[in-house]
C-alpha cells in the first residue's frame, strides 16, 4: 500500500516503553481492515481502534527488512465481506492497536471480497530498540528458501572460480 502513513499509537507506544529493559516484548499478531467510516483521514496517535475495523486476520508470515522493520503477509479471501480498504491496523496479541496505516490520500481502489485481497505491507520501528517488538508468525517459507538458495550458489560459484584459477595455474606452468 504505497499511500498513507504509519503512525503509533499512544497506546502502543507505552507497551512498547513498558517493555523496554524487560524481558517483555510487544507482540504483533493481528491485521485489522476497516473502512474508515466511509472516508479517507488522518490518523491520530490517540486512536485506540480503528474508525470501522470491519475485518481481522492473523498475520500469515513476515521476514526482516533491515535491521527494525518487517515486511507483513496476509490475506483475505474471496469470501470475506466487500468493504472499501481506507485504514488498517495492527494489533497485539491482545487486541490492541500498535499501528495503523491510513491517511487522506487513501483512495477508494482498495477493496475486499469477491477476489483474495493480499496485505504485503512493510512496517518499520524506527527508534525502537531492537527486539521489543516482534511479529507473532512463522517467517517467510519462501524468503527463507530464497537465502538458502543464494547461499548456496555463492559457494558453488566460489568453488567454481577456485577450480578455474587452478587450471589457469596449471595451464601457466605447463
Amino acid at each position: 500500500m504505497s499511500a498513507g502513513t504509519d503512525i503509533f499509537t499512544t497506546l502502543g507506544l507505552t507497551k512498547i516503553r513498558d517493555a523496554a529493559g524487560t524481558a517483555s516484548q510487544v507482540k504483533i499478531k493481528y491485521i485489522a481492515l476497516g473502512d474508515g467510516q466511509g472516508a479517507a483521514y488522518a490518523p491520530t496517535v490517540n486512536q485506540t481502534t480503528l474508525r470501522r475495523e470491519r475485518l481481522r486476520t492473523e498475520i500469515e508470515r513476515h521476514y526482516p527488512v533491515g535491521t527494525n522493520a518487517w515486511h507483513v503477509k496476509a490475506s483475505f479471501p474471496p469470501e470475506t465481506a466487500e468493504i472499501t480498504v481506507r485504514e488498517m491496523g495492527f494489533l497485539d496479541e491482545d487486541g490492541d492497536l500498535i499501528a495503523l496505516w491510513a491517511g487522506l490520500d487513501v483512495g477508494d481502489t482498495r477493496k475486499t471480497g469477491t477476489i483474495e485481497y493480499l496485505i504485503n505491507h512493510v512496517i518499520a520501528f524506527d527508534g525502537i530498540a531492537d527486539g521489543i517488538v516482534i511479529m507473532d508468525a512463522p517467517l517467510d517459507e519462501y524468503l527463507d528458501h530464497a537465502v538458502l538458495k543464494l547461499r548456496t550458489d555463492a559457494l558453488i560459484i566460489d568453488r567454481q572460480l577456485a577450480q578455474c584459477k587452478q587450471l589457469r595455474d596449471l595451464e601457466r606452468a605447463a
